[in-house]
């Protein structure tokens, strides 16, 4: 039945009945849900990655550097030079090598391999690098000969003598394009106003051609000037018959016959030349020839003469021995 707004007024209606706990379980399923999910954002930025975990462990199960695994990283060092990479990646890899190569040789010789990572490394060179700097590299070797010891030093200044020489290669070449960008800019800047003002002469301009490095490219790109042949002098022009008198003797051009005219003369010289050169060497080998014949002959005729006188000695002694004969079958 309707009311009245007086009644309605005197007799509010009841207030709805509230929902029984049992049935509001979403707040509660809604807030884990947030929770792990604000879990499941926040767990992979809190937990390191494995390999650093890893590497850490190993570094931190290891012991303090000894005197013999400082010089073994000094001699690797000095091998493989990972000090002398550029920055970030490359040098990084680099100690990572070298970090696995000094355990790869030190397990090789059968005693305590070395087992350490390339950060650990590259710290622990810094460490000796800056004790050699003081002086005081020394007072690290507490165990080893004196020769290992020396030794151990003698690569120490080497690699900080390559380290000063990398520096100062660094700077010089840093100063270099630094020079080279200041003279490009300024032969850009007088190239700009001289297309502002007009005509200027190319010898007042910055040759960037003639700078060290200069590519190919730009040493193409600048065009030699040309060089004018002397002009003739007022006594010269005056000397010069009829027009010829203003204008330059040019070179007399060759006409095709009397190229080849040349041509065919020079041929005919050069095979003079030869055939007088080989009839020479004929006529040199023809009187050779004579006078080994000659030789030759001499010999036969000294052969002959000397069988001749053998022959006439053996007939001379074959008469001897027949009259000696005759004589004792005589008696």
């Amino acid at each position: 039945m309707p009311r009245t707004r007086r009644q309605t007024a005197q007799n509010p209606s009841p207030l709805p009945s509230p929902v029984p706990s049992e049935q509001e379980p979403e707040p509660t399923a809604r807030s884990s849900s947030i929770a792990s999910s604000d879990d499941a954002h926040t767990s992979p930025s809190r937990s390191p990655s494995p390999d650093r975990v890893s590497k850490q462990v190993k570094n931190a199960r290891q012991p303090n550097w000894r005197a013999w695994q400082d010089r073994a990283l000094i001699e690797e060092a000095l091998s493989l030079k990972p000090f002398l990479e550029s920055k970030g990646a490359p040098i990084q890899e680099a100690w990572d090598t070298l970090a696995d190569t000094m355990h790869r040789h030190t397990a090789q010789n059968g005693g305590t391999s070395i087992d350490r990572t390339g950060a650990a490394c590259r710290a622990r060179f810094k460490v000796i690098m800056d004790a050699h700097k003081r002086n005081e590299a020394r007072s690290l070797q507490d165990t080893g000969t004196n020769e290992d010891v020396n030794e151990h030093i003698m690569r120490l200044t080497t690699i900080a003598a390559l380290i000063k020489d990398h520096e100062d290669e660094k700077e010089r070449k840093a100063a270099s394009a630094k020079s080279r960008t200041s003279a490009e800019t300024k032969a850009a800047l007088e190239l700009r106003d001289a297309a502002m003002k007009g005509t200027v002469k190319r010898d007042t301009l910055t040759d960037i051609a003639e700078l060290p490095g200069s590519t190919v490219r730009e040493r193409q790109g600048q065009r030699r000037k040309r060089a004018r042949s002397p002009s003739m002098n007022d006594s010269e022009k005056e000397n010069m018959d009829g027009d010829c008198g203003d204008q330059r003797p040019r070179k007399v051009r060759r006409s095709v016959n009397s190229i080849l005219r040349d041509s065919l003369e020079q041929r005919a010289k050069s095979d003079n030349i030869a055939l007088e050169a080989a009839r020479a060497r004929d006529e040199t080998r023809q009187v050779q020839l004579v006078d080994r014949l000659d030789r030759m002959t001499e010999g036969i005729t000294a052969l002959t003469e000397l069988t001749r006188q053998k022959m006439e000695q053996d007939r001379e002694q074959n008469d001897t021995m027949k009259i000696i004969l005759g004589a004792v079958l005589k008696k």
